[in-house]
């Protein structure tokens, strides 16, 4: 029993220690001089469709309203606000701004989670 006490008590201190220590420019967290990978989101196109860039005026297709690709924490990903009736949504790397009723794209940021 205390070897499994002293065990858990290692694993907590060592978990918070990596969770705490500051994130390295390429995509690892260095921690005592070990470097850690560091893992991005993965992205998945909604079935049917293929990843490709879109541009403002075009429309985008009611499949990208799923939770997935809609920012609900926009503050997170450095965004403005979204004007009444729009949301930022994840296309591939980049973030579009569309209209919720109409799919109208009316802002393209390039690149967002490729950083």
């Amino acid at each position: 029993m205390k070897r499994l006490a002293a065990a858990l008590a290692a694993v907590l201190t060592f978990g918070a220690s990596v969770a705490s220590a500051h994130p390295h420019r390429e995509g690892y967290w260095v921690y005592r001089g070990r470097h850690w990978p560091v893992y991005r989101e993965v992205y998945v196109p909604p079935p049917g469709w293929i990843e490709r860039r879109w541009i403002v005026g075009e429309r985008l297709p009611p499949a990208y309203y799923a939770p997935p690709y809609v920012i609900v924490d926009w503050r997170a990903r450095h965004l403005r606000k979204p004007p009444r009736g729009h949301h930022w949504v994840r296309v591939g790397d980049d973030v579009v701004l569309a209209a919720i009723a109409s799919g109208l794209i009316t802002e393209v940021i390039r690149d967002v989670y490729a950083r």
